[in-house]
């Protein structure tokens, strides 16, 4: 996931309120969309975005506690991508590790790294692949959006140098059709994303790009910060160069970035309502096989990719002591 961002604006959608409280005494909450889950946006070999439960449940940000979890990504590739042949189903895999924390209750931090436990034996790529930040904040309980920043780094293919990202996003939502127990959903986000690819020897390569995602939400289950369920999101992500600088380091040519057109297609579920399950088919697309200056010298996202990613999600609560229990200053036998 730092100059040459896009900054980008996009007006908040209204949303429709719902009740919260689980717990006892209950209290009437004010509306807090969910979280984009097809929103979440792979900077480099870093995927940051908001929680997945977010999608099943009442959140723009998570509001309370953390999770840990990690993702299994299969990879496909046609020949041409990484070498003269093609990449084949368990030829390459990307192993995403994350930890997400709740900042009182409208901030949340993220941390992730890729790490590739498996690549094809002609290939001699570093394990690590890249490692990022994200920020989410809601600026109020009833804003209808929600602003994230991230950033991440990692290393180029072939041992060239290394790769620098970076992005600002704002995201929102409408309720279609829905109660408090499911419905569905439109969401969309506006960013910008800048790009700067650092060799060994040469010049800095730089590239900005303007984001626009829209997607689709069906979601069902008990909402809020206790609730579980299920969703299945389809999104687009649409991509378009703004402003470039550099050479490609693999063909020495100048870099001549083209429009990008990804999808996603989500499912998750909760077990025991401290763990998640989520399978997500993703296409990625990056320039032209035939055309090196059109893609990126990275492994994760630099060029053409199909992904089928298979994930697990902990979400935990920090140790919270009861008021009643509080010893005496002194004690007296």
């Amino acid at each position: 996931m730092h100059a040459h961002l896009v900054a980008a604006v996009v007006v908040a959608w209204s949303t429709v309120a719902v009740a919260e409280g689980d717990e006892p005494p209950p209290e009437p909450a004010v509306e807090r969309p969910a979280a984009a889950a097809a929103e979440a946006t792979t900077v480099g070999g870093a995927p940051i975005g908001s929680s997945a439960r977010g999608a099943a449940m009442d959140w723009m940000v998570m509001p309370t506690g953390y999770d840990v979890g990690g993702t299994l990504r299969y990879v496909t590739s046609p020949a041409g991508a990484l070498s003269d042949r093609p990449l084949r189903f368990t030829d390459l895999a990307f192993l995403d590790l994350h930890a997400r924390l709740a900042l009182g209750g409208r901030v949340e931090l993220a941390l992730a790294t890729t790490l590739v436990p498996k690549q094809p034996s002609d290939a001699d790529e570093p394990v690590w692949q890249g490692t990022g930040v994200g920020l989410r904040w809601q600026p109020s309980s009833s804003s209808a959006y929600a602003l994230g920043a991230t950033g991440a780094a990692g290393p180029m293919l072939d041992q060239l140098g290394r790769w620098i990202q970076s992005g600002l996003s704002i995201s929102s939502r409408k309720r279609l059709v829905g109660d408090a127990t499911g419905g569905i959903q439109f969401e969309g986000s506006l960013g910008g994303d800048g790009t700067f690819l650092v060799p060994h020897a040469g010049d800095v390569t730089s590239l900005a790009e303007a984001r626009l995602d829209l997607g689709v939400l069906f979601h069902v289950g008990k909402r809020g910060s206790d609730g579980g369920g299920g969703a299945m999101w389809l999104s687009s992500s649409y991509a378009l160069p703004v402003w470039h600088r550099g050479k490609d380091p693999v063909s020495m040519s100048e870099l001549d970035p083209q429009s990008r057109l990804d999808f996603t297609l989500g499912v998750m579920g909760t077990l025991l309502d401290t763990w998640d399950l989520i399978i997500e088919l993703r296409v990625t697309d990056r320039g032209d096989l035939d055309y090196p200056a059109t893609r990126l010298p990275i492994l994760d996202g630099g060029f053409d990719l199909f992904q089928l990613g298979f994930g697990v999600t902990y979400h935990g609560r920090y140790p919270r002591k009861d008021p009643d229990e509080r010893g005496p200053l002194i004690q007296i036998p």
